[in-house]
């Protein structure tokens, strides 16, 4: 009897607590980005995955994601967030990322986990509640560089992430990959081509099984797309005493395959344009400037730009203040400007690109003060950000009169000192201030490329005789005979650098920061000749050559930026 009331006692506590499981509130771990809810079911998912290949050899993911409850009687979860999962191995090509509902931007924040993933957690304004037919919607945007390379002439290969990685299970997933020309190889088992539009290839899976980890690949061969990286662009912003704007843009870009023609997008109003790069100024015939909201210019390029694998060009131009400068008061101005970027491309402009670095820096007339910072630097910058300079300052408009009022009083003093010093010693002397000529420039130009162009052929020279392509014989003699042309191309060089640091201190300081970025080239040389030479003897690992030769490539890359950028702000005063 005892044991009777003990069986029915037990068996009333597991039905009363199997009903209270079922009548209480689900609490749903915050991973699967569900919170708490009153009794529900999971929203179903469905996934819209587009992969778009886009000339400049960047790849562009964009995933919608629907969410609808099971059945319209059911109330799903309410959701104040959702974690969207990319694969780790692909997290140091990834170099933006967005998340939008109905053109709101949501906040994306990356979420530190113990696996194989980078999880991206999407804030919602306000909770989703999806009751009876509601649905909700939102789109997360992603891009990538380095994903896309040539494997041989115009043979490219890209290999991307075929599903989102999520917490849980999607309904299904539809992938559409869009190419520029018909893909020449593919898996197609994953992949397939079901219409009539050759570039489009697809792969639907449902049920999308959580964390999913697959990669895919593509193959295609073309003449026209094109792969290039633009790595820095700097702009300085030069304002005068009496409000004139002078802009400089420095960029640099690596690896131009199949670029024929680079289109820049200048502020509005640009004029006095002038383009430069290392092999001199560009001819108007070659350059093509259409105005309107912003300044277009098309420039067609050198042949041997193209086949150099960093690129560095210069574009100068004026713009007019009254579009930039705002007047606040008697002497409060702000400087307001839109960061524009180019577009590269012949067969069509891309709309979409990417900036490694952008920096900007402003230089006020004497006498100005800013009130704020003069300088501004921006990473992997896309076309989805839309970037703007702002820098507010003091200046006093009488400064500009007042210094030529300085000057002139200072001149006449020196003057009726001059005459006095004449009347009593009966002579002077006078001394001719000069400045720097065209001829001195243009032969300081000459001097370093000649000196920068033996200077290779000898490094030709050595790595020809390391790999026994010449006979010793040939390698002492060459090498001497361009030693003896160094020898008195140096002499000659040493000459003209002290003759242009005579000219003042600007161009005593662009001769110093020569000297500093020379050195520190043939410090990285030597350098990187030491790591070669351990890494042979088995002195140093292969990790920690690769981490040896890349700081001393990044280091020698900046010193040539220096010398580059001094070549250009010379050849532009030739003009």
């Amino acid at each position: 009897m005892q044991k009777s009331k003990m069986l029915a006692t037990c068996l009333l506590v597991a039905l009363q607590t199997l009903a209270i499981m079922f009548s209480s509130p689900v609490f749903v771990d915050a991973e699967n980005g569900f919170t708490q809810c009153l009794p529900v079911t999971f929203p179903k998912i469905h996934v819209e995955r587009k992969i778009n290949l886009i000339s400049g050899g960047y790849l562009m993911i964009n995933d919608t994601f629907l969410l609808t409850p099971h059945n319209f009687s059911d109330s799903a979860a309410s959701i104040t967030s959702y974690l969207v999962g990319l694969p780790k191995n692909y997290s140091s090509n990834l170099i933006y990322y967005s998340a939008k509902s109905d053109g709101e931007k949501l906040a994306v924040m990356p979420v530190e986990k113990a696996d194989d993933f980078l999880w991206l957690n999407i804030s919602f304004p306000k909770p989703i509640e999806l009751v009876d037919n509601a649905t909700y919607n939102f789109t997360i945007s992603y891009m990538f560089s380095g994903l896309i390379t040539r494997k041989s002439n115009n043979l490219f290969h890209v290999n991307f992430p075929l599903y989102p990685s999520l917490m849980s299970s999607a309904d299904h997933c539809n992938v559409t990959v869009m190419l520029p020309v018909a893909a020449s190889s593919y898996p197609r088992d994953i992949l397939s081509n079901k219409t009539e539009t050759p570039t489009v290839l697809y792969n639907f899976t449902s049920p999308l099984a959580s964390h999913a980890n697959i990669s895919s690949w593509v193959e295609f061969s073309t003449s026209t797309f094109e792969l290039f990286e633009l790595k820095e662009i700097r702009r300085e912003i030069m304002i005068d005493q009496w409000g004139k704007i002078t802009v400089i843009d420095f960029y640099q870009l690596t690896s131009m395959v199949n670029v024929y023609r680079i289109t820049f997008i200048l502020p509005k109003g640009a004029s006095d344009i002038s383009i430069y790069d290392a092999y001199g100024k560009y001819e108007q015939s070659q350059i093509f400037v259409n105005r309107g909201n912003y300044t277009e210019v098309d420039l067609t390029t050198r042949d041997l730009l193209r086949e150099s694998g960093n690129v560095k060009l210069a574009i100068s131009y004026t713009l007019p203040l009254w579009e930039y400068i705002t007047k606040r008061s008697w002497q409060d101005y702000t400087l307001n400007m839109n960061i524009t970027k180019p577009n590269v491309g012949i067969i069509s402009k891309p709309k979409t690109w990417i900036i490694k670095k952008i920096k900007v820096s402003v230089s006020l007339p004497e006498g100005a003060t800013p009130q704020g910072e003069i300088e501004k630097e921006w990473l992997n910058v896309t076309n989805l950000q839309n970037l703007d300079f702002s820098l507010k300052y003091q200046y006093n408009v009488l400064w500009a009169a007042f210094k030529p009022t300085l000057w002139a009083g200072l001149a006449m003093g020196l003057a009726t000192l001059i005459f006095s010093l004449i009347k009593l010693m009966g002579k002077t002397e006078a001394h001719a201030v000069t400045a720097v000529s065209s001829e001195t420039i243009r032969k300081f130009i000459e001097l370093l490329e000649e000196r920068n162009r033996i200077m290779s052929e000898i490094e030709n020279l050595d790595q020809q005789s390391r790999r026994r392509k010449i006979s010793r014989r040939h390698y002492r003699l060459q090498r001497r005979t361009l030693e003896e042309r160094l020898s008195i191309i140096q002499r000659d060089f040493s000459n003209i650098k002290r003759e242009m640091e005579s000219f003042g201190a600007r161009y005593a300081d662009m001769m110093r920061r020569f000297e500093t970025a020379s050195f520190d080239i043939e410090t990285m040389n030597r350098n990187t000749a030491d790591v070669e030479s351990k890494y042979q003897r088995g002195e140093i690992s292969a990790e920690a050559r690769k981490k040896l030769l890349n700081e001393y490539g990044r280091k020698k890359e900046n010193a040539e930026s220096i010398i580059d950028e001094i070549l250009l702000r010379l050849k532009e005063e030739l003009r």
